[in-house]
């Protein structure tokens, strides 16, 4: 059966560094680790865990414009790979989804960038003004992939066969769940391994050989 949709998870897949969120905080001197390990332990909801982390920024440079993100959020690399597996894809008419719990404003660039037929991922909000404010628009539960992917296949009228994911960690077991194949890349993670239709470990072109 011929593949007609690719869903791609973003940090660690796509791009070299394994969380956006983690980048930006890096380079803006802040630890997040608390509020991470309040929403492993399911202590906070996801909604909430996305404020908290804003919060943090705000709390630490009070008021900060959207540009200052962006601008340290286009500093991660991009894989070599994905402009000719982009153009590959849309020569044989499958389209490409980035779906991703990362930040929406990265998602978009590399969407436009790289010709990405959809891109699904969280929006921080800002005022006015251009200022962050702790509030976002949820698209994507990092754990609930499945329930973005269910919709697309719907309004695409494709069958669950006809698709495929990647993806690099625990979480991304919901794209399994929702898709014809997985496939595990660059991850060191044994239980996604286990269920993965095959393991890609450093070059992500290699998904070209699963295509029907």
């Amino acid at each position: 059966m011929h593949t007609k949709i690719i869903f791609f998870d973003m940090d660690g897949v796509l791009t070299v560094e394994k969380s956006c969120w983690h980048y930006v905080h890096s380079k803006l001197g802040v630890d997040n680790s608390i509020n991470y390990q309040k929403y492993v332990k399911k202590e906070i909801t996801y909604e909430e865990f996305f404020k908290l982390d804003i919060n943090l920024w705000i709390s630490m440079f009070g008021e900060m414009r959207k540009e200052t993100v962006v601008n340290i959020l286009k500093q991660i690399r991009i894989r070599d790979c994905v402009s000719d597996l982009i153009k590959i894809l849309r020569n044989e008419h499958i389209r490409s989804i980035i779906i991703s719990g990362g930040i929406s404003w990265l998602a978009d660039y590399i969407k436009e960038k790289y010709s990405f037929d959809e891109a699904y991922a969280n929006e921080i909000l800002t005022d006015g003004h251009g200022y962050i404010i702790p509030e976002g628009k949820i698209k994507v539960i990092p754990d609930k992939k499945n329930l973005i992917i269910k919709d697309i296949v719907k309004k695409y009228n494709v069958k669950k066969e006809e698709t495929i994911s990647v993806g690099d960690s625990t979480g991304d077991y919901s794209m399994y769940m929702e898709t014809g194949k997985f496939f595990s890349f660059n991850t060191d993670d044994v239980n996604i391994k286990k269920i993965s239709s095959g393991n890609i470990d450093k070059n992500l072109m290699e998904i070209i050989r699963y295509i029907d």
